[in-house]
């Protein structure tokens, strides 16, 4: 089984060497997106496999999409994670709770509550599940800007 920097390394020699019209593989890009979210040093190159499977017609499912906003917020890009959420909510399956989830966690880095907060209503008001992990997220997102009362009250 190969760690995440070796799938990096193929996949950087695999884009690097090949044409960029050859089709993707939904289970290898998973497998890269993974990979990427793992690292914490890939998020543009995250955010681009993403879309690049849209191009090529493939639908990235919940997993792709939030292995791929993990991977921006673990490199730091925020703004690129929520660029990619809003996209994702557009096409047909949809952003589900892990890209919500990796969101709501930045939003405590940037020290944004009420972003976290919208947040979790956003994802009520589109019927994505809501876990121990988006509540805890959001609690901690809250703690980290000292809006204690809306923590309570989550």
């Amino acid at each position: 089984k190969k760690g995440w920097a070796e799938v990096l390394e193929i996949w950087q020699e695999h884009v690097a060497s090949s044409d960029q019209a050859v089709p993707l593989q939904d289970d290898v890009c998973k497998a890269v997106l993974a990979s990427m979210a793992r690292s914490g040093r890939a998020s543009a190159e995250a955010a681009a496999l993403v879309r690049r499977m849209r191009g090529q017609r493939l639908d990235p499912d919940h997993v792709a999409v939030g292995s791929a906003v993990a991977a921006c917020t673990a490199g730091s890009a925020w703004e690129e994670a929520c660029r990619l959420l809003w996209e994702a909510e557009r096409w047909p399956r949809g952003a589900g709770t892990v890209a919500y989830n990796a969101v709501i966690s930045a939003c405590g880095h940037t020290r944004s509550a009420q972003d976290a907060l919208r947040l979790l209503e956003r994802m009520r008001e589109r019927g994505v599940a809501r876990s121990v992990v988006t509540y805890g997220a959001a609690i901690g997102a809250c703690s980290r800007c000292q809006a204690w009362e809306d923590a309570l009250q989550l």
